[in-house]
């Protein structure tokens, strides 16, 4: 995982963290820019963005990974929940399911086109009943 940059993922299929391979996020998002990664000011989190012209044609599967970085001691805290509370953080797996561009949309564009195409035809029809 040593390497991996904000324009990168593990591979869903990959078992070790360690080990995993960078996949860029443009092989899943073919519009993918790097705008659509934002990172929090104190850089412990990022937000991955997609807008609504940037789905894939088909479902894609991502591995989103969080490695928590140990928070330093405050000793004003004496509270038992709070100290055990994140005492025992580990690595974290999100798999994700990016879905395929809306379908509706499709099938607005599709009628629209069936729409355009009845036209002509209807158009055609009554230039040919003039003739």
């Amino acid at each position: 995982m040593k390497g991996i940059t904000t324009t990168e993922y593990c591979a869903p299929e990959e078992a070790n963290l360690d080990t995993c391979k960078a996949k860029k996020y443009i092989d899943v998002l073919p519009m993918f820019d790097e705008s659509w990664v934002k990172q929090n000011d104190a850089k412990s989190s990022l937000t991955l963005t997609i807008p609504e012209n940037g789905f894939p044609a088909e479902d894609q599967k991502l591995r989103l990974v969080c490695v928590p970085k140990k928070a330093a001691e405050n000793p004003s805290r004496s509270n038992a929940a709070d100290k055990t509370f994140g005492e025992a953080t580990t690595n974290c797996n999100v798999f994700v399911t990016v879905k395929a561009a809306n379908s509706a949309a499709s099938a607005t564009s599709t009628l629209q086109v069936m729409a355009v195409a009845s036209g002509v035809v209807g158009a055609a029809g009554l230039l040919a009943g003039s003739l």
